[in-house]
């Protein structure tokens, strides 16, 4: 069963939200929890978006801001498609199957895709994370099959 509206929705959050996390825990590490959520709460209006997911991928996978644009801006953009109440989002859900709007029904289709979506997602959010702790790596590296990640998580292994 799936409310594919709310996963995008919930993805795009997450893609947003990981990033400020690391740029306000590298930027402030020696504020407490508290603190670095009052920092949070200051800068948001002026670092959020996409503005804070291309800035923080530039340093987490030192690239430059066009491979950024290029590589992860279309996720960016097609998680916004979710993000608000519009025709284009009913639009979206409905030419594949209209019940998956207003029930939690299952559609293979869009089920596959947002599994696609989810690994590009959480490709970020790896990379972020084991940039953050890297002595994490050597650990992730131990697992039996980490090699076969490769296909899925590009950008962390």
């Amino acid at each position: 069963m799936g409310n594919y509206p709310t996963a995008y929705r919930n993805l795009r959050y997450i893609l947003e939200m990981i990033p400020q996390a690391y740029y306000i825990n590298t930027k402030y590490p020696a504020l407490t929890l508290d603190k670095q959520i009052e920092k949070t709460r200051e800068i948001e209006e002026h670092i959020f978006g996409w503005n804070i997911v291309s800035s923080t991928l530039g340093k987490v996978l030192d690239k430059t801001g066009e491979e950024i644009r290029a590589t992860f801006k279309p996720l960016w953009d097609d998680l916004n498609k979710y993000s608000y109440p519009s025709v284009r989002q009913m639009d979206l859900v409905a030419e594949q199957d209209f019940s998956a709007l207003v029930t939690d029904s299952f559609n293979e289709n869009l089920a596959r895709e947002l599994l696609i979506v989810t690994d590009k997602v959480f490709d970020i959010v790896y990379a972020i994370v084991l940039k953050r702790f890297p002595k994490v790596i050597s650990l992730a590296r131990q697992y039996e099959f980490i090699e076969e990640w490769q296909e899925c998580l590009p950008n962390t292994i």
